[in-house]
Order: structure tokens, then C-alpha cells, then sequence
């Protein structure tokens, strides 16, 4: 089987025949494609796209790469941050360590004051700049 890692050689896959067709909509096709390449802006304006809809499906089979642009979607441009942070989680614990440092990050600096700080610190922004410290 032919591995895949561009959205749209999927897509060319799949128009060439049945069998192609099959093979490229597997769920380790979906769990293994990489989007890094491609902007997120592709994913954000028309949820209706073949790429919009790739990426939905590859968040559902696991792939690390889509959650982790879900979390962004989710806590930067939604403003869902509690479900943003989950799936920055969720990656986290599959090993990437771009997320764990996001996280880390994110718990705190992004607080309106110094007391929402400290509750970072304490409630998760340590357990996660560690766990990603331990994956490098």
C-alpha cells in the first residue's frame, strides 16, 4: 500500500479507480497523513470543504497532526478554550512535544491577572512543560 501524506494526493488517489478508492479511505490513512504543510486558514473559513471534512475525519481515527490543529481551532479561533486545552492534552500524551509546551504556555500567560496565574501554575501548567520536557 502506497503511503500517504498530502491531502491531496489522497484526493488524486482516490479519483484514479475503485480499488484506490478503498485503500486511500482506510482509517491508517487518515491516522497517518501529515496537513503540517498546509495553512490552517484552509481548515477555518468554509466547513463544508474536502478539507475541512479530512480533517474531521482524521481527528476521529486519531491522527496527532489534526487534533493538534483542532486544539488550535478550537481555543484560538472558537474561543473554546476547555476544549481547545483538552486536545491539547489529548497530543500531549501521544507525544508531541510542540503541544506540551503550548499547553505549559497557555496556563500561564493567558490570564487576566496575577492570581490566575498562580492557579495555572497549580492546577496543570507545570505537569505539562515537564512531560514535555520528558518526551525530547
Amino acid at each position: 500500500m502506497v503511503a500517504l501524506n498530502l491531502i491531496e494526493d489522497m484526493f488524486n488517489m482516490q479519483g484514479t479507480c475503485k480499488v484506490f478508492v478503498r485503500a486511500a479511505s482506510s482509517n491508517a490513512v487518515y491516522k497517518h497523513a501529515m496537513m503540517s504543510y498546509k495553512p490552517l486558514v484552509h481548515f477555518l473559513v468554509y466547513l463544508d470543504r474536502p478539507e475541512r471534512r479530512f480533517l474531521d475525519h482524521c481527528v476521529d481515527v486519531g491522527n496527532v497532526d489534526s487534533i493538534l490543529r483542532q486544539g488550535f481551532i478550537e481555543y484560538f479561533w472558537l474561543g473554546h478554550r476547555d476544549k481547545g486545552m483538552e486536545l491539547l492534552a489529548r497530543v500531549l500524551m501521544e507525544g508531541s512535544v510542540e503541544a506540551g509546551y503550548l499547553c505549559a504556555t497557555l496556563l500561564l500567560c493567558d490570564h487576566e491577572d496575577e492570581e490566575e496565574v498562580q492557579r495555572g501554575v497549580q492546577n496543570g501548567g507545570y505537569p505539562y512543560f515537564w512531560a514535555a520536557r520528558e518526551l525530547q
